[in-house]
């Protein structure tokens, strides 16, 4: 029986999972103030370009409208931007922190693999909650590899079903014929 943390092209067996520091990350709290405070001066800024952007289209010629209309267009940009960093720090996080929890389930199958044999190896397997659970795990496995070999069958019947449907959909008689019809 393979470790699930072991990798089967590995030459490595038995080895250490890697650690985890799940410390590193900044608390929820700050991405939702920033989202609030950038949601906050959102209407204003794009109501003062509407207003600027109109002003300068109808006297394009005015100095002052044509500076004010850079000065809210730079700040509606600088809004954006900061959007687009803070969703990048989202992502980044979500991402890292998805890496984490994958690797800490990889730590967590590959210590529960190593309990199993070291259970096995002193017979503390008499146990029956320990035998029931060890039972439960076997069975849940085979549980597993039938789902999918059931739905696995059931997707290739549906395709062929549906591969026969459409070979003999507008054909009379259901088999195509050599000879075209005049």
């Amino acid at each position: 029986m393979e470790t699930p943390y072991e990798n089967k092209n590995s030459r490595v067996k038995n080895a250490q999972p890697p650690p985890v520091n799940m410390l590193n990350y900044p608390p929820s709290s700050t991405f939702t103030t920033t989202l609030q405070t950038l949601e906050q001066q959102m209407p204003s800024v794009t109501n003062d370009f509407i207003n600027y952007y109109v002003a300068y289209m109808q006297n394009p010629n005015n100095s002052e409208y044509h500076q004010m209309y850079s000065n809210i267009q730079s700040n509606l940009n600088q809004l954006n931007s900061q959007l687009f960093a803070l969703s990048n720090s989202v992502d980044s996080n979500t991402n890292s922190l998805t890496k984490n929890l994958l690797t800490l389930d990889k730590n967590i199958q590959y210590y529960k693999y190593q309990n199993y044999n070291l259970k096995k190896k002193t017979g503390v397997l008499q146990s029956k909650n320990n035998s029931s659970d060890q039972l439960i795990h076997s069975y849940k496995q085979l549980y597993n590899e039938a789902y999918l070999k059931n739905w696995g069958l059931g997707l290739s019947i549906a395709t062929s079903c549906f591969f026969l449907y459409v070979i003999f959909q507008n054909k009379p008689g259901g088999l195509p014929s050599s000879t075209s019809p005049k």
